[in-house]
């Protein structure tokens, strides 16, 4: 495996080698992979051990992307390559560079929630680069997520997109499920118990919700695959999966989809923690056949066809790019995060700058030109 000189492995700097970093954020830092064409699809090959390079913090990611040589310069030429793979003709792409690494992995989900006979995209605001309408997506957090990506993707979609019955007494909280759907560990009920107060708090509901489950059907058709090869260990491969790789993020994702139906008086909610905090994220709901049609033609501005914050239904009308910035992201998001100490005016004044504000996030983009060209279910 290729060294890279210009890392500096440091628990300040939020780097370490895998060995030291197996619990919170953990994502390995891989300056060579295999991106090679199958019958149906991709397969992923990628090889670390416990000496790799691993980004165990948030700001180990910033400062990867300040520090690598290769960024942002190698940017367009690498995401060529790619996507001349992933939507061209070229069999096979083989980056072995070791002043442009990629983290590896995250797992997410592409929503699709039927809500009154009309198929939407479920997609999160961020407000950070990269800026625009996510999937429910983060990074592994333990060797095991590594190793299988598959069990990041599960537990970031129960972790992030969350649907409550506010307006019923008891107030219902839907946990997701699906056949083999694994318990919930005491850090998720923690998040879910944190949500839940602040809801209460912020609607005036009763603080003792019921739960129930929701049902997810996970999409069977993904295509590609990863190929992990672990030090000395027999190599595993993960299948029925979407692959999304990209330069400008420098990140490996591993993606499925999953559809569920929304029922009368559920409201849709961002669960996302941050420093034990909910982020409260705005989640809009866009239209799928309207929303392809944009990634076809390549549009930049993406307009929620529904919106929820604190799981209130709150798309300005009429809706346009200017009252959507102003009255939701400013005036509530943004104002949230400011008090809750998780910005800083200099976050709110960088954000106010910048243009396109509803574009979709790389990865989001990615994901739906690819299930858009694979079979549907």
């Amino acid at each position: 495996m290729l060294k890279i000189p210009w890392i500096e492995l440091s628990g300040a700097g939020g780097i370490y080698p895998l060995r030291q970093a197996e619990s919170g954020l953990l994502q390995v830092l891989l300056p060579e992979f295999r991106l090679s064409r199958r019958a149906d699809g991709f397969l992923l090959d990628v090889y670390f051990d416990e000496e790799t390079p691993t980004i165990r913090r948030r700001e180990g990611k910033a400062r990867i992307r300040k520090e690598m040589p290769g960024y942002p310069s190698g940017v367009p030429r690498l995401q060529s390559a790619i996507e001349s793979v992933l939507f061209g003709s070229r069999q096979c792409f083989h980056h072995a560079d070791a002043e442009f690494v990629f983290r590896y992995a995250s797992g997410g989900t592409l929503p699709i929630i039927e809500a009154d006979g009309v198929a939407y995209y479920c997609l999160f605001y961020r407000d950070v680069f990269p800026v625009g309408w996510n999937i429910a997506n983060g990074a592994s957090d333990s060797l095991a997520e590594l190793l299988n990506p598959t069990l990041a993707i599960e537990r970031e979609l129960r972790e992030e997109l969350m649907f409550f019955t506010p307006g019923q007494t008891p107030p219902i909280d839907f946990e997701l499920s699906w056949p083999g759907v694994r318990g919930m560990g005491p850090e998720q009920i923690h998040s879910r118990t944190l949500v839940e107060s602040f809801l209460a708090g912020q609607r005036g509901i009763p603080t003792e919700f019921r739960c129930e489950p929701f049902s997810v059907r996970w999409d069977p058709s993904g295509p590609d695959g990863v190929q992990v090869r672990y030090g000395a260990a027999r190599p595993s491969v993960q299948r029925c999966c979407y692959l999304s790789i990209n330069a400008a993020d420098y990140g490996i994702e591993v993606d499925r989809v999953a559809a569920m139906k929304l029922a009368s008086g559920m409201v849709v909610m961002d669960g996302e923690i941050t420093d034990n905090r909910p982020l409260n994220r705005p989640v809009g709901l866009f239209e799928v056949g309207k929303t392809e049609a944009g990634v076809r033609s390549k549009a930049t501005e993406f307009l929620p066809d529904r919106l929820f914050h604190t799981a209130s239904q709150v798309l300005p009308s009429p809706v346009s790019a200017h009252a959507l910035a102003k009255d939701v992201i400013q005036e509530r998001h943004l104002a949230y995060l400011l008090k809750a100490g998780l910005r800083n005016a200099f976050d709110i004044e960088s954000w106010r700058h910048l243009e396109p504000k509803f574009d979709l996030c790389p990865v989001t983009r990615q994901i739906i030109r690819r299930y858009t060209a694979s079979s549907r279910y």
